[in-house]
């Protein structure tokens, strides 16, 4: 059974960090992987890629050193399974500014109508962390349309196909694709 298990203060936070000890590998290919995947096509046919340069986030990319994933399971009845815990944190500060500058590198969402498969109620929060301060958090949607919210625009994974598994790699999951991060169901 799945907990979303709220943080209550620093200390306990910290405390936290301490006990989980996650190790974590070096990802400075992470952003040129993401950047050489081009952009999005609208259905204009104009490339559509917006910077995420009015996000704090992405405006604070170069002091970022820490950073927390956690898996939400927003109905627990689809018994979906992972095979990695629902939180990790990453401490090495070049592998958190490399996962950040993918999620601001990512093209917006496109206007308009589009068709996304139905969505298992999987979530993932990013917590990302420069020091003591908190940025605000980012929420990315693996299952439905592959949404990124909470850095400027709407974000969308699902013309980045090389995001999840370089974020695998970020948090040390071997060989992760987008169904590690989707999870797998009792039908699939």
């Amino acid at each position: 059974m799945q907990q979303h298990v709220a943080i209550g203060s620093l200390e306990s936070f910290r405390a936290k960090i301490q006990r989980c000890g996650a190790r974590v590998v070096e990802m400075a290919l992470l952003a040129a992987m993401l950047a050489a995947c081009g952009g999005l096509t609208s259905p204009s046919g104009q490339m559509s890629r917006q910077p995420g340069a009015g996000s704090a986030l992405c405006r604070s990319v170069a002091i970022l050193d820490r950073l927390v994933v956690h898996r939400i399971i927003n109905f627990p009845q689809n018994h979906m399974r992972f095979s990695f815990p629902a939180e990790m944190i990453v401490h090495r500060a070049s592998t958190v500014q490399a996962v950040a500058r993918a999620l601001c590198a990512l093209p917006v969402i496109p206007k308009g109508p589009i068709s996304c498969p139905a969505g298992f109620g999987v979530d993932y929060h990013f917590a990302f962390f420069a020091g003591e301060r908190a940025f605000p958090a980012v929420d990315v949607d693996p299952s439905s349309c592959q949404s990124v919210r909470g850095i400027g625009s709407v974000r969308w994974v699902m013309r980045s196909p090389e995001f999840w598994p370089a974020l695998g790699r970020a948090l040390e999951l071997s060989s992760s694709t987008y169904a590690t991060f989707r999870g797998s169901g009792p039908y699939g």
